[in-house]
């Protein structure tokens, strides 16, 4: 996967069975796991804390800066599937009202 822009993600290039696919894109989600996470949280400009289980994102309401948004287990929201959904909910929330501004 690559993401194209400069200051946001403007496009995404997909590679798939069948060949790259590229899209158009506002945002991109990423799943990663730990270690990769943590590379893309630090690279991102996220400012990062050691915790006994790894490392947590602090970003207040979401925002690593603007215009890159973490949300879930990365900012030490507990793996709860109701827990997590309020979490991105709250996230959503601030970006929406960010962008009515």
């Amino acid at each position: 996967m690559r993401a194209h822009g400069t200051t946001r993600v403007r496009r995404v290039t997909v590679a798939t069975a069948q060949g790259e696919v590229e899209r158009d894109a506002d945002a991109l989600v990423v799943d990663a796991p730990a270690a990769p996470a943590y590379e893309l949280a630090v690279q991102a400009g996220a400012r990062v804390r050691p915790e006994a289980r790894g490392f947590v994102v602090d970003a207040p309401d979401g925002c690593v800066r603007p215009g890159v948004y973490a949300v879930g287990e990365v900012c030490g929201v507990p793996l709860d599937a109701a827990v997590m959904a309020a979490h991105v909910a709250s996230v959503v929330a601030s970006l929406a009202s960010r962008a009515a501004r």
